[in-house]
């Protein structure tokens, strides 16, 4: 890990605003935290109850170089984001923490910031914590993997372009000598995930796109591979173009979305214990840097929000080189053998990443399916509609059937009698028993008896229709 400098000369300041949500133990072990980082950074701790009016106030008269606020203030306190600049690349930034177990779905969806920036301390041990912090508080150190790997380690390289394979790559990693001497071996699965959903954003979702300047010849690259491993930290980091995306797409495009775990983007949060990402103002490029430690926080739970850092960069901070090219040192390049001679069905990795691929395939091909079948369903429920006289309009009923209208009507006829009687009753009470209603009775008295002499005279035209037609049947009949 990068050694910590024990002299007086501080990095930074920092403001650190306390959770009030947090437990005694939790608050004491954030208080300690704090103090490692005094090693290297002015810090001033805020109360819990500061606002973010207070905080502002606060920036005025101290002006940081970083300030950590609670997960929950982070999201909503957009003021000391308007108050560092929206648009900026560079210079004091503001970032969030969480100290215990934060869900993806906690987070709420896409954020409107074109940058997220949520470190934790809980999954991470207080020595990787303060790795982190000091990565992020100054410019030079917020991209690469030197800063979280150390100068000293010896860092791979690996130049991806159209026709390579995967599993000649997975097999050159792995056999890496640093992984077994690091003590990394037992980290294999999670390296062979974050590979494959390297390859995944690259050649199978297609986010890598060759810029015009890297298109001279066949040989131009879609991506670019650094791997570098120390006893703390193992990091891969991901260099590719794609000049059409804004920081804003950027930071769309790997938010948690639980409805999608199976994504290349997904699967990166999901089992890296640090995903920082930069989408470099300038030339267009985007760098991902995946990294493990040796306290596994994804590992031990993969359902939980990990370290997860997007955020614009000027390109000229960048210090390591994007795209190295193999006549550097050609032997720290990755894999070392021709690229003909394995591909993913000669090794037993290439055949798990095949699978992974498939399976990411199959889950994608079952949601457009449901996606097709709720399409067919609105269709049909349409062309229904249209059959039955448009939309809006209700479908012509059936014609009820002869005794169910006569029962009907007998029922609705004994209705309209009993009111009749029982107004009859009331309206022939004497004056002095007469009720204020007394004249609506007697009109609706007159309205029932109208309607009901009405139904009779219906009732008599049937019967004389009916006598007459059966009298000239038996007149006929006798003839």
């Amino acid at each position: 890990m990068t050694n910590v400098p024990t002299s007086a000369k501080k990095l930074g300041r920092i403001v650190l605003v306390l959770d009030p949500k947090l437990s005694r133990q939790k608050s004491l072990n954030l208080t300690r935290l704090c103090n490692r980082f005094r090693v290297f950074a002015e810090v001033k701790l805020l109360a819990a109850t500061t606002t973010e009016a207070q905080l502002l106030q606060d920036l005025d008269n101290y002006s940081p170089h970083l300030v950590l606020a609670p997960w929950h203030n982070y999201l909503s306190w957009k003021k000391i984001e308007g108050y560092f600049g929206l648009t900026r690349s560079s210079g004091p930034t503001f970032a969030g923490y969480h100290c215990g177990e934060l869900h993806q779905r906690e987070i709420g969806a896409t954020a409107d910031d074109s940058r997220i920036i949520l470190l934790d301390f809980d999954g991470t041990s207080p020595e990787e914590s303060a790795l982190l912090v000091r990565s992020l508080i100054s410019d030079e150190t917020r991209s690469g993997i030197l800063p979280l790997v150390g100068s000293n380690a010896n860092i791979r390289f690996d130049s991806w372009l159209d026709g390579h394979t995967l599993g000649s790559r997975m097999d050159a990693v792995l056999s890496l000598p640093q992984i077994e001497n690091g003590g990394w071996s037992d980290r294999a699965n999670s390296i062979r995930i974050l590979l494959t959903s390297f390859w995944g954003l690259i050649f199978e979702e297609s986010t890598g796109v060759a810029t015009v300047r890297k298109q001279v010849g066949s040989s131009a690259p879609r991506a670019s591979l650094q791997i570098g491993i120390s006893n703390e930290c193992f990091a891969l980091r991901l260099c590719y173009s794609m000049s059409t995306w804004t920081p804003k797409d950027t930071v769309d495009f790997f938010w948690p979305r639980p409805e999608a775990p199976t994504s290349s983007a997904q699967l990166l949060l999901r089992h890296a214990d640090v995903l920082r990402v930069h989408r470099l103002v300038g030339s267009g490029d985007v760098e991902v840097v995946a990294a493990l430690f040796k306290s596994a926080g994804a590992e031990k739970a993969p359902q939980h929000l990990q370290t997860f850092w997007i955020e614009p960069l000027q390109d000229r901070l960048v210090s390591e080189e994007l795209y190295p090219e193999r006549k550097t040192d050609p032997m720290r390049f990755l894999p070392p053998k021709d690229e003909t001679a394995a591909s993913p069905s000669d090794s037993i990795e290439g055949v798990r990443a095949q699978i992974i691929a498939r399976d990411r395939k199959i889950e994608e091909l079952r949601v457009t399916l449901q996606e097709i079948k709720a399409q067919l369903f609105a269709r049909e429920s349409y062309i229904a509609e249209l059959k039955y006289g448009g939309i809006g309009s209700a479908a012509p009923a059936s014609p009820p059937d002869t005794d169910s209208l006569l029962a009907a009507f007998y029922e609705r006829f004994m209705i309209n009698h009993d009111q009749i009687m029982q107004l009859i009753e009331e309206t022939e009470r004497p004056p002095s028993e007469w009720s204020a209603d007394y004249p609506k009775q007697k009109l609706r008295l007159a309205e029932l008896c109208q309607r009901e002499e009405t139904w009779v005279r219906k009732l008599a035209e049937i019967l004389r229709t009916f006598q007459d037609d059966r009298a000239r049947l038996n007149s006929r009949q006798a003839s």
